[in-house]
């Protein structure tokens, strides 16, 4: 995700170049949005949005340097290491119980105006879901393959779900145009930067 947070700072750069007016300078961290399950996982007989929070974390997504592979792994070990330790805290606890409180309200538009205000700015939502290690089966006949997404929430422009499903990785990337106008090229950054590290 790294390499494709900077493929959208090398088109600022660009835009930057051509407009030598522009005093914008892209940051070196950006905030994300990264939803939590609370049980640690979907429990039997439980649905799949029972218990969701979620925190926000400024991460490191540019940095100099001569070598890609060294620096893809630092970043790496950083983001890891920020997301653990939020994880681990309240934040998510917070959020959900915050959120069941103003959706009990029914006020959509105070719910709404809520998570706008929760996400910091945040520039992208991400998530993983780990999906069967296995080939299932529905109705006698096999799944070949799982489609995933995950809804944007409001003012964040990018959403970022890594699955799995009988031994493959799935990347999905749920993009406003406007601001990743070829998600194709996106994903292109995202699997190079996880071949480098």
């Amino acid at each position: 995700m790294t390499c494709s947070l900077q493929y959208q700072e090398l088109k600022a750069d660009d835009l930057h170049a051509s407009k030598s007016t522009s005093s914008e300078k892209c940051p070196s961290y950006v905030n994300v949005v990264v939803p939590v399950h609370l049980t640690g996982s979907i429990l039997p007989g439980q649905p799949i949005g029972n218990k969701i929070g979620g925190f926000v974390s400024s991460i490191p997504i540019f940095q100099e340097s001569h070598n890609k592979q060294s620096i893809s792994l630092s970043r790496l070990r950083k983001v890891s290491k920020i997301l653990s330790l939020h994880k681990l805290s309240t934040a998510p606890q917070i959020s959900w119980y915050i959120t069941a409180f103003i959706s009990k309200l029914g006020f959509e538009s105070i719910a709404k105006d809520a998570i706008m205000r929760f996400n910091c700015n945040a520039v992208a939502v991400m998530s993983n879901v780990h999906g069967s290690p296995y080939e299932i089966h529905w109705k006698g006949r096999p799944i070949k393959m799982l489609g995933a997404f995950l809804p944007l929430p409001p003012n964040v422009p990018i959403g970022i779900l890594a699955t799995s499903y009988d031994g493959n990785i799935i990347l999905v990337v749920e993009a406003d145009k406007r601001v990743v106008p070829d998600a194709d090229l996106f994903l292109e950054y995202m699997l190079e930067e996880y071949q480098v590290i």
